[in-house]
This record gives C-alpha cells, structure tokens and sequence, in this order.
C-alpha cells in the first residue's frame, strides 16, 4: 500500500524537475539570443581541438549529493561542438547510509557557442548511458551513537540520458583554458544536475 509520504516524496521529486526544466529552457532562451547578436563573429573555418579533466559538484533530484569528476574531447568544426564525456560521481559525507550510491555517464554531446580569442561560450546536448548504483528498500537502521546509518537493498540500474552542459571558458594561452560550466544529466533512474570546474589543454585558438 503506497503511504501519504510516499505521495509526498514523488510531490517534491517531481517539482524539483519542473524547476530544473524550467531553468535550462531559460538557459536555451539566453543562448539562442547569444547565438543570433553574435554569431556572425565566429569564422566558419575555425578548427579546435583539446581534452578536458574536470572537477565538481552533484546533486540528484533525490537529493543525493557528492563530488563528480570525469575528462571529455572536444573538436569545434565549422561553428559546430563535438564532445564525447565520461564522468563518475560518487556520494560523500560524514554519516552516510549504505550503499553509496555512485553513477557513471558516457555521452556524446553536439554544441553552438559564441566563440572568441579569450573566451568561449557554448551550449551542448547530446544522448548518454547513465549507470550506477543507488539506494533501494529500506533494510535496518543502526542502533550504534547518534549518526548510525541505515542499511537499505542495493539496486543497480543503466539508463539511457540526455546530458545539457552549459561551459564557459577562458582561454589565457593557446594551449590552455579553465572553465566553468553547469551541467544537468536527465536519465530515466535519478536525473541530476551540478557544476564543474575544467582545465584543458590542446589547440584552443
């Protein structure tokens, strides 16, 4: 018999969804204003290449939350993004309940931007595999100190995705850049959504 909290759980997953939609619509709005001021200023024959490793912050609509890392390759042709991104994140805390949950995303991802010798601005979507292992049914709770976790039944899963990453770069040196971007992995499972901070190196003007 599914309970009132239960009902209030699905309550807040779902609203917490409507507001990230809600936000990378926005995000799309801003770009596509970006895209149309400002896109005649990138050459057409512009070619980049280079490899990131990166360095963040998760947090799922659950609200599960930890550190993600990953590296991704990107090749910027005729004004047209390709990146293919592998990241893994993995829950942290001080009293956490067990299992941990962990994901892992491979994705392949096309972007537009507004593209200059010191900065880079773009806007990437693409389709992934999300894969990870999350927080079943209820087991037992810890009867040790006041920070005992619980115990739950582990649940595996592998779901296809629609990663969204909005980056932002500078680029102080031709071979070098440092970015910043907001990301947000829409899988059928747990969506998430965070920030990560990258440094690359490569061909970058």
């Amino acid at each position: 018999m599914i309970s009132f909290k239960s009902f209030i759980f699905v309550d807040i997953c779902f609203q917490k969804c409507i507001s990230m939609r809600k936000f990378v619509l926005f995000l799309f709005v801003v770009l596509f204003g970006t895209f149309t001021l400002f896109g005649q200023s990138v050459d057409s024959q512009t070619r980049k290449y280079w490899i990131s490793a990166s360095l963040g912050h998760f947090q799922t609509v659950k609200s599960v939350e930890g550190a993600i890392w990953g590296i991704d390759v990107n090749m910027l042709k005729y004004k047209t993004l390709l990146k293919v991104r592998f990241t893994e994140c993995s829950e942290i805390g001080p009293f956490l309940n067990q299992p941990e949950e962990k994901y892992h995303n491979g994705s392949l991802m096309v972007g537009k931007g507004l593209y200059k010798k010191y900065f880079q601005l773009s806007l990437s979507v693409g389709i992934g595999l999300t894969k990870g292992v999350i927080r079943g049914d209820f087991i037992s709770g810890s009867e040790v100190g006041l920070f005992g976790s619980d115990l739950y039944k582990k649940e595996s899963f592998l779901s296809p995705s629609i990663p969204i990453e909005l980056e932002l770069s500078f680029i102080p040196l031709k071979q070098i850049s440092l970015a910043t971007s907001f990301f947000v992995d829409l899988n059928l499972k747990n969506p998430m959504y965070g920030f990560l901070m990258k440094c690359s190196l490569g061909k970058m003007r």
